[in-house]
């Protein structure tokens, strides 16, 4: 009843949306119809019409209390298959529950192998001892568990299938195994089915038949690379969080060592727990007496590497290898705690038994302590306030906001359900948020970024449409309609939102407000900016940047992306986009060509160099809705590891850097854009925030072959001075020349020495206010030798600008 009060069904079409954003999955919110379709929903749905909790509440009870059962459910798989005594099978629950693997299951939310990875280790070791052990009870055990395991989550069940007819069939061929009670229990599996589903056929056709298709479609997404790579161990292992260059484990090493080393270190420790395991592993297999349970074990460990190897090397697949690490948890902890168990004991003389708990302290230390540091670490990070190393927890400010609690109270009286409220925010966990406290007080529609984050990042062509999903395959996206977006209401970041856009505007006063959210009218917003498809969603902090990267949040992007325009204040009148761009990695040269298009048609084409502020040219947004796209015609690739063992060719990051983009602004085109004149001495980054446009000036000051700057005057007849540094270790010849261009009027200079050099301009017929365009060219520039430029891209300097001043 409540499936069809939501319009969810465990049988619906098993699809990823592929339309506009403004699909109505915001209306559904959490469970949406993917999600509703594993068991842990079914249960959160069911506690929720008994105790009378909130959905979220309910969801969140029930991936608890599976996750609390995976404790129980390896103390029972190591009991039953690996004949562990009691204590030893207690160590193994201890150990999961710090294990690192767990939390982050729980963390990202995945409710279908989350609800089922306690039944996994509990349906092999229920069917192991119907196979060795046969009986009636076990076997109607063994099916009703079976197809638990495929309500929860079906994926999983080949995982058991797999390995336990490994066995049977070696029982069976040793006779051990009665080939009538084989069928018997068979039987057993296809009666109890017939019996759940036996009404639902047709149904369950479908089930399956989509099951197939977005599997499918989703092995070609790029997910989870790094766990293609040897960092699977470490995240198999718990040495650090996901990921590891974000772990609080990198991050303490590297305070005390290069910032390299922590990759090695983890690494390291990583392999010592491989050599520890594959020692315990021995050791049990030399000691246990029953046949049966070695076959089992070897026969689960060879499905599971086998799996492991085909998507890491023959079709690689991070997202399953991601999966198969907490799924492996099952498997490698009741071998860890015999492991311990076996040092602390075996050995009968002093100095052997001494040599054999000290490894035992040594390894458990190890393991304990790097997977209850990253387990802490991945509480912490769910929370979302840790802006320094929140690569997963991207929505910062989120976890414990009472803003958002209070969200649906706040704004009750100033709407009404047959109203709707546009959602336009940062990314779609904020949407999701917003929309899931405005259920029943109004509709819902989203502005921008779909479900899928990932398929965000493909730009449609600006023509046609095409574009690419996620998982490399053809899609056709219509561009937004204003009857997709059109609200009464706009629901936007408030001021304290700690998840800023890139785009720079002033919104009017809001009718109401809190530090995360702020309400609009819809008839009180003009001159709205939000970004469509082709951007990457913003994942570190944007208060933290290099000195390579302009100040400010900022979003990457592969191929351009989209930006829309709601109600012009100005209709008919021409508007302008001004936004920063610095020039990513993948392709040699540091130029990029950007192309703008509105309605199929290019206004505007820019080439920029390292880093710029462009202005295009004008553009006339239509009376509603508009869309201006913004397309890098050069196309680039990913960036090779640095080092590793093996798939070297995969990339840390596997995103498509091409370009950066941030302090996207609209301007109309009498607006002055730039803030006021300054009289004083301007340097460092301030330089670039001041400019009204720059090109070929990198964010830390280092000039390319030449370089552009366009300042606004404070006085009438101005003098500029300019500082430069020439340096000296760049084999320069001396004289050193270097020609300005100001306002088309060109001058020379030579500085004699290396050093710090100023140049004073005379800007004669230029009024207070009005636009200096300074063009920095000198003689000699070299192209520099580091590790950046030749792993990400070129880097070539001429002169350093240290500051400017304009004077009367």
């Amino acid at each position: 009843v409540i499936l069809r009060q939501h319009d969810l069904s465990v049988f619906s079409e098993y699809a990823l949306p592929v339309g506009n954003a403004s699909t109505n999955w915001a209306a559904r919110v959490w469970p949406d119809g993917n999600q509703a379709r594993f068991g842990g929903v079914m249960f959160s749905y069911l506690l929720q019409s008994l105790t009378f909790m909130s959905a979220k509440s309910s969801l969140t009870v029930a991936i608890a209390t599976f996750a609390l059962c995976v404790p129980w459910s390896i103390f029972f798989f190591s009991r039953v298959v690996f004949g562990s005594t009691e204590r030893v099978a207690i160590c193994s629950g201890v150990l999961a529950g710090v294990s690192a693997p767990v939390a982050l299951g729980f963390m990202f939310t995945l409710v279908g192998q989350g609800s089922a990875m306690p039944v996994l280790p509990l349906a092999l070791a229920i069917l192991y001892a119907c196979l060795t052990a046969p009986s009636i009870r076990t076997s109607v055990y063994s099916a009703i568990l079976i197809w638990g395991l495929f309500l929860l989550y079906a994926a999983m069940l080949p995982f058991v299938f797999a390995p336990m007819g490994l066995l049977a069939v070696y029982l069976l061929a040793r006779r051990t195994l009665s080939p009538l009670y084989a069928l018997r229990l068979a039987a057993a599996v296809i009666v109890v089915g017939v019996v759940v589903w036996g009404g639902m056929v047709a149904d369950l056709r479908g089930f399956l038949s989509g099951l197939s298709q977005i599997s499918t479609a989703l092995s070609g997404t790029v997910f989870f690379v790094d766990f293609l790579t040897e960092m699977f161990f470490v995240y198999l292992f718990g040495v650090t969080s996901y990921t590891s260059g974000s772990s609080v484990f990198y991050w303490l090493v590297s305070q005390h060592a290069y910032g390299g080393s922590g990759w090695k270190y983890a690494l390291t420790v990583a392999f010592m727990l491989v050599v520890f395991v594959a020692a315990s592993s021995t050791a049990w297999w030399r000691r246990q007496e029953v046949h049966a349970r070695r076959i089992c074990v070897a026969s689960i460990c060879v499905v599971y590497t086998v799996v492991w190897a085909y998507f890491t090397f023959a079709h690689p697949y991070g997202y399953s290898v991601f999966k198969m690490a907490m799924w492996f948890q099952f498997l490698l902890l009741p071998i860890i705690a015999y492991g311990l168990a076996w040092l602390w004991s075996a050995p009968t003389g002093r100095y052997s038994q001494l040599a054999a708990r000290s490894a035992a302290t040594l390894f458990g230390t190890l393991f304990v302590v790097t997977n209850l540091a990253a387990s802490v670490d991945y509480g912490r990070l769910s929370f979302g306030d840790n802006r320094q190393r929140g690569f997963i927890a991207n929505t910062f400010g989120h976890g414990g906001n009472p803003d958002i609690a209070s969200l649906r109270a706040s704004i009750a009286p100033l709407v009404s359900p047959e109203q709707t409220i546009g959602l336009g925010f940062t990314d779609t966990l904020q949407n999701h948020w917003a929309a899931y406290g405005l259920i029943g007080l109004a509709k819902q529609r989203v502005m921008s970024h779909v479900q899928l984050d990932a398929d965000d990042a493909y730009v449609p062509d600006p023509r046609t449409g095409l574009t690419f999903n996620s998982a490399g395959k053809r899609a056709r996206i219509a561009p937004l309609r204003y009857d997709d977006v059109k609200a009464d209401f706009y629901l936007l970041p408030g001021e304290g939102n700690l998840n800023p856009e890139i785009v720079e505007q002033s919104l009017p006063k809001p009718v109401w407000a809190n530090a995360t959210y702020a309400l609009h009218p819809a008839h009180t917003l003009r001159d709205f900016v939000f970004l469509g498809r082709g951007f990457y969603r913003p994942g570190f902090s944007v208060s933290n940047k290099t000195w390579w990267q302009p100040n400010g949040p900022s979003r990457w992007t592969q191929g351009g992306g989209e930006i829309y325009v709601l109600k012009p204040s100005k209709f008919g009148a021409p508007y302008r986009l001004s936004m920063d761009v610095m020039v990513g990695y993948g392709v040699p040269n540091v130029s990029r060509t950007l192309e703008f298009w509105q309605d199929g048609k290019m206004f505007d084409q820019i080439n920029v160099i390292d880093t710029s502020r462009i202005l295009s040219a004008p553009f006339f947004p239509a009376e509603d809705l508009s869309r201006v796209t913004v397309v890098v015609r050069e196309q680039t690739k990913t960036v090779p590891r640095r080092d590793g063992l093996w798939l070297t060719a995969a990339s840390d990051d596997s995103r498509l850097l091409n370009v950066m983009m941030s302090a996207v602004r609209l301007v109309k085109d009498d607006d002055l854009l730039a803030v006021q004149p300054d009289t004083q001495k301007i340097s460092g980054k301030r330089i670039l925030e001041v400019a009204r446009q720059f090109n070929g000036v990198s964010a830390d000051g280092w000039l390319h072959k030449e370089g552009q700057l366009s300042l606004r005057s404070p006085f009438d007849s101005s003098r500029l001075r300019m500082e430069l540094m020439i340096p000296g270790n760049l084999a320069y010849n001396f004289p050193y020349q270097v020609r300005v261009v100001v306002n088309g009027n060109e001058q020379v200079f030579a500085a004699p020495a290396p050093g710090a050099f100023v140049i004073d301009l005379d800007i004669k017929k230029i009024r207070a206010n009005e636009v200096v365009d300074v063009q920095i060219k000198p003689e000699q520039s070299r192209a520099i030798a580091n590790t950046f430029g030749d792993r990400y891209r070129s880097i070539t300097q001429s002169v350093h600008l240290e500051s400017f001043q304009f004077f009367k």
